[in-house]
C-alpha cells in the first residue's frame, strides 16, 4: 500500500487527501484552484492507482498509512 501511496504524482496527492478527510469534489477544487472536471479526473486516477474500488476503502487504506488521523475526518452532516 505504501508503494501505492509513493507511486501518486503530487498533483494526485494534492488531491487524495482532502477527498480522504472527508471533503467534497467541489471543495477540493476551490482549494486547490481548479475546476471540479479536473478533480473528478484525479479522483479517478488515485482510485485506479491505489485499487480502491470505493472511498471507503480508500479511506480505510490513508488511515492505515497514518496519512489522515480517523478522529480528524469531517462528519458526514457537513455535507448535507
Amino acid at each position: 500500500m505504501l508503494q501505492r501511496i509513493a507511486s501518486l504524482t503530487p498533483r494526485e496527492h494534492d488531491v487524495l487527501l482532502p477527498l480522504v478527510q472527508g471533503y467534497t469534489n467541489r471543495e477540493v477544487a476551490e482549494q486547490l484552484g481548479i475546476s471540479v472536471k479536473t478533480v473528478d479526473l484525479y479522483r479517478s486516477r488515485v482510485m485506479k492507482h491505489m485499487q480502491a474500488q470505493t472511498l471507503p476503502d480508500l479511506v480505510g487504506m490513508a488511515i492505515a498509512a497514518g496519512l489522515v488521523d480517523p478522529l480528524k475526518l469531517r462528519a458526514l452532516a457537513e455535507h448535507n
